[in-house]
């Protein structure tokens, strides 16, 4: 796999192509190239990048050390489709010269959350998680969008632009790789909720839905 220099990830910036970002949470979160995709390389990694990366454009990894690289190499090694022209190694001197255009999402604490559900009309939370979790319970008035189908454009565009959309999963990953896929198509209104569906569940003010003893018998 071809190591990028600075200049080569500059000069791809005028030109279409994918930059899958796979550093650590905490890293994505406090800054990003603008158009990045964050995706973890966990279990989840082949399935979700066959979703998320469909298209036959050039493919940048950004790293943050060459055991990550080391990592992905047999996976992209097995595909022909994107492109993949390399990997670039996070260095936050050099990516200084970015500040103008570095990206970031905003993480609200469970308790901001709900005080801003409550003075602000236009707020869309969005539930990653699986449907059937959702179907057991739920936040009131949440939408369920669990992550894999964003791979949807028409999903994407489903989301009221108007909205400020909050999103929550089962952890914090789930909903950076949510946030970073509509930042990419241009919705800046996102949030992200810090601690997921753990928190806000067990936080006893907030409004729950959930199925009766009766339905959760049902769905089995």
């Amino acid at each position: 796999m071809t190591e990028l220099t600075f200049q080569d990830l500059k000069d791809f910036q005028s030109k279409e192509h994918y930059l899958l970002d796979t550093r650590r949470t905490t890293e994505f979160a406090s800054g990003f190239i603008a158009g990045s995709i964050f995706l973890p390389v966990d279990k989840n990694f082949e399935k979700r990048f066959k979703k998320f990366f469909t298209k036959n454009i050039p493919l940048i990894i950004i790293a943050s050390d060459h055991r990550k690289v080391n990592e992905l190499e047999p996976f992209f090694d097995g595909i022909q489709q994107p492109e993949l022209k390399g990997f670039y190694l996070w260095n936050d001197k050099e990516v200084e010269f970015y500040s103008p255009r570095l990206n970031m999402i905003i993480e609200v604490e469970a308790d901001e959350f709900l005080m801003d559900m409550r003075f602000d009309e236009k707020i869309l939370p969005v539930d990653l998680r699986s449907w059937k979790e959702y179907e057991e319970e739920h936040l009131q008035k949440s939408k369920s969008l669990p992550l894999d189908e964003l791979a949807d454009i028409v999903q994407i565009a489903a989301l009221e632009e108007q909205s400020n959309i909050y999103f929550y999963g089962e952890d914090g990953e789930t909903s950076l790789t949510a946030a970073s896929l509509l930042k990419k198509e241009g919705m800046e209104n996102v949030r992200i909720v810090s601690g997921g569906w753990p928190a806000i569940s067990h936080d006893p003010y907030f409004k729950m839905i959930r199925l009766s003893a009766r339905n959760k018998k049902d769905m089995r």
